[in-house]
């Protein structure tokens, strides 16, 4: 099953329903737990692999959606209904969330995973600002363990090939493909460096170090051993591919 196409297919027959019906509490909460969420993991599946017609596809079906509670003053927000939270939305930027704030509300990572895959694709030069820590952006509600999982760190990828990121935001991506059992080349560093290693370099005696999976195990260093040391440096090393890598500031 074409996973991408299932999740699209899904908002467009419930949403269907929805605008032909009485629109009810339990509705919207169907539009909003349905469609809205298909249309965000169906979008995020489609940029992972670059078919990019059914990317925009995906936004214009959301902005159909946009423009369905707009006419009809439905964005409400009472329990688990969150709509509300998209009243103030520019569909053509998204949302900036900041995880130093916490765990976002899901319908504004949603919204993210509809809206900035397509930013993206419609931006000359995209820049690193108009994605601010994807990972967090278009998946803070995806765990490792998730069946998206695999399609958030794609994704993340692309935008990053194109848009350079800080050295720990390189760290992080790169980590998360060894814990999925494969390792890319480096990606372009704002302020550091990367390095493919094959073996476990001599300067980690004193780092703290803790397994990310069965296979794979990361170490970080700062200037000095203690817990809360800064840390300058990254390393990443799998067992299994005899592979890593070593990211730090410069």
């Amino acid at each position: 099953m074409d996973l991408g196409k299932h999740f699209l297919r899904q908002a467009i027959e419930t949403f269907k329903e929805i605008k032909e019906g009485d629109v009810s509490e339990y509705s919207l909460l169907l539009l909003q737990s349905n469609v809205i969420k298909s249309l965000a993991d169906a979008s995020l599946i489609f940029f992972s692999r670059e078919e990019d017609e059914k990317v925009e596809k995906t936004y214009e079906e959301f902005l159909g959606v946009m423009e369905f509670l707009k006419d009809r003053d439905l964005f409400l927000g009472t329990g688990l209904l969150q709509l509300n939270l998209l009243k103030n939305l520019n569909p053509s930027r998204g949302f900036s969330l900041d995880r130093r704030f916490g765990r976002p509300r899901e319908i504004l990572v949603w919204s993210n995973r509809i809206v900035k895959p397509h930013l993206f694709l419609t931006t000359k030069s995209p820049r690193y600002e108009e994605f601010k820590d994807p990972l967090f952006n278009l998946g803070a509600d995806i765990s490792p363990q998730d069946r998206l999982f695999p399609y958030l760190v794609s994704s993340v990828r692309r935008i990053l090939e194109k848009t350079g990121a800080p050295w720990r935001v390189v760290g992080e991506l790169m980590k998360w493909e060894l814990f999925l059992g494969y390792l890319k080349g480096p990606l372009p560093c704002k302020d550091g460096y990367v390095k493919i290693i094959d073996s476990l370099p001599r300067i980690l005696e004193g780092a703290l170090s803790y397994p990310l999976s069965d296979d794979v195990e990361v170490y970080e260093l700062g200037p000095r051993s203690g817990p809360f040391v800064e840390v300058e440096k990254i390393v990443c090393f799998s067992k299994k591919l005899n592979k890593g890598f070593m990211v730090g500031r410069w």
